[in-house]
């Protein structure tokens, strides 16, 4: 199991990458089959374009806190791996994504996608 969560963290933190890149095309590719109908490339797109249209400055940099890295929590799902909340950090803001991770295929996938920087601690 432990391999599915560190899986998990680079599969999240590879998400963020591609996000900072403006690669939404890749950053929909990580996600599972369900998850590619619920959102697709140009809504990626659309959202982090909105949550950091008002702030000066690109994402410069991805986070991912090991702190913000749950394996347990109330909604987890059979398959679930992790949720991860992913920081997207520019010069004058801190957004985030929380990402849930799930098996498919035998592979991490992303399975929900949270848009915002949570009330509490994930």
């Amino acid at each position: 199991m432990q391999s599915d969560v560190a899986a998990a963290l680079r599969t999240a933190e590879q998400f963020g990458n591609l996000i900072a890149r403006v690669d939404y095309s890749s950053a929909h590719g990580l996600l599972t089959q369900a998850a590619r109908i619920s959102y697709s490339p140009s809504e990626i797109r659309w959202t982090v374009e909105a949550m950091t249209a008002c702030m000066a400055g690109t994402i410069r940099a991805v986070q991912v806190p090991e702190e913000q890295v749950r394996v347990d929590w109330p909604e987890k799902q059979p398959g679930d791996v992790a949720s991860v909340l992913v920081r997207l950090v520019g010069d004058v803001f801190v957004e985030a994504v929380t990402v849930i991770l799930a098996k498919e295929d035998d592979a991490v996938r992303i399975r929900h996608l949270e848009w915002g920087r949570p009330l509490s601690a994930v």
